[in-house]
């Protein structure tokens, strides 16, 4: 017997493989989605100044903005600062602002604010090197949306991808 459907012939075993198929797939999907991998946090960021690059972890980043004490990496940047810009620093690290995740995401997918990100990502990038703009919006939802609140230190710890590129002109 054969089935008629939109005009298009359809022997009975087509329903089963098709049924089959599709249960199949699903369950291939589904296997796989207790074992995804999580999204990796930023662990780093590499200040570039042309050939030269300049890492600083985010842990060292961490203490400093919690404590203010400059340990590792965090040597480096802070011979450069005098107190008041150290303590500015670390204020802007921590300063929270009260925003939700919802009201974070309605004005970062809004076409102005795209534009914004995507000339930011170019200077902001992923650790292959790929404009930023996909992984700012995604790390500022996800700080916004975190119990700890939107901090731009916050910000930095969701940066999802292992290092935080940043091109100085």
């Amino acid at each position: 017997m054969v089935i008629r459907k939109a005009g298009i012939p359809i022997a009975p075993w087509h329903h089963r493989f098709i049924g089959r198929s599709l249960l199949l797939g699903a369950i291939a999907f589904l296997s796989g989605l207790p074992f995804a991998k999580p999204v990796e946090a930023a662990e780093r960021v590499r200040v570039t100044f042309g050939q030269l690059e300049f890492p600083l972890a985010i842990d060292d980043l961490e203490t400093f903005a919690n404590t203010g004490e400059i340990r590792g990496s965090m040597r480096l940047y802070a011979r450069f600062l005098d107190d008041q810009a150290r303590a500015d620093l670390r204020h802007f690290l921590q300063q929270e602002m009260d925003i939700d995740a919802f009201t974070v995401s309605q004005v970062t997918y809004s076409p102005m604010i795209e534009r914004s990100l995507t000339n930011l990502g170019t200077v902001i990038r992923t650790e292959a090197g790929l404009n930023g703009f996909h992984a700012i919006r995604a790390a500022l939802i996800l700080a916004a949306d975190d119990p700890d609140g939107l901090s731009m230190l916050n910000v930095i710890r969701f940066f999802p991808s292992p290092s935080i590129r940043i091109s100085a002109p």
